[in-house]
């Protein structure tokens, strides 16, 4: 794809359109249109760490325990008053508890399956947005590897937002220490082409990647119609100055929207 300068995440939402209209804004700062590309590139990382979830760790890890229950839940003694159910799942008698489950007629343990903790019982549960919407009836005896598993996700909480601290980092906007320790997830290029400069924001996270590229789509489309706006402003300023002043617009004034 030709791209002319151009704020360029991925192939996907690198569309020509929106490189033709940033290269009608950058047109109007020639004297400093890297510096004008790196604004509008801040603009754009803004929104994408706002916009990629979580908003808090807290969060983060809150939805990372409820899925993970959700696609696969851990039993535990304390959870049944019956004896006997309390000693299966001590023991880890996954026939017994089977033959227990196979019992109940009706409620949410009506076809329950207790199965060994595998990762994949979680990662298959995941819909295209990495979430677990409703319980699976699947639950499993392995405590310890599920809480080794839970853990390792929730070292994951915060990857997704943080690919995007490295470009924040090099633009000089704040990033959150959680979010920042997973900048080795993206990276951060600027690159001269023929038509000017390019910067490029790269994501290298496998989440949710329809939903990452609905909120780059986003993030671009907010910071245009936010400089359409700001360039029709000034336009119209500049153009009433010099209907006042009795002089005609110049592309010295037009030059000052970047400046």
């Amino acid at each position: 794809m030709h791209r002319v300068q151009a704020v360029n995440l991925t192939a996907q939402t690198n569309a020509e359109e929106i490189n033709r209209q940033l290269s009608v804004y950058l047109a109007r700062a020639r004297a400093r249109r890297r510096e004008a590309l790196r604004r509008v590139g801040a603009r754009v990382v803004r929104k994408l760490l706002r916009f990629t979830p979580p908003r808090t760790k807290r969060q983060g890890e809150k939805a990372v325990r409820r899925d993970l229950s959700r696609a696969v839940a851990l039993l535990t003694p304390g959870t049944f008053t019956d004896r006997r159910i309390q000693l299966a799942i001590r023991a880890r008698d996954y026939v017994a508890m089977q033959a227990i489950f196979a019992n109940i007629k009706k409620g949410p343990l009506k076809g329950a399956q207790v199965l060994p903790f595998k990762p994949e019982l979680h990662q298959e549960a995941r819909d295209a947005r990495g979430r677990v919407r409703s319980p699976t009836g699947i639950f499993t005896l392995d405590r310890v590897q599920w809480r080794t598993y839970l853990k390792r996700v929730l070292d994951r909480v915060g990857l997704a937002k943080g690919s995007w601290a490295e470009s924040a980092l090099a633009l000089h906007e704040d990033v959150l220490p959680w979010a920042e320790r997973h900048r080795k997830a993206g990276k951060y290029r600027e690159q001269s082409a023929a038509g000017g400069p390019v910067l490029e924001m790269i994501s290298n996270t496998e989440w949710a990647v329809s939903e990452r590229e609905r909120i780059e789509r986003e993030a671009l489309d907010q910071t245009l119609a936010e400089l359409t706006g700001e360039v029709k402003k000034r336009e119209d300023e500049a153009l009433a100055d010099a209907f006042a002043s009795g002089k005609s617009l110049g592309a010295g004034l037009i030059s000052r929207l970047f400046s």
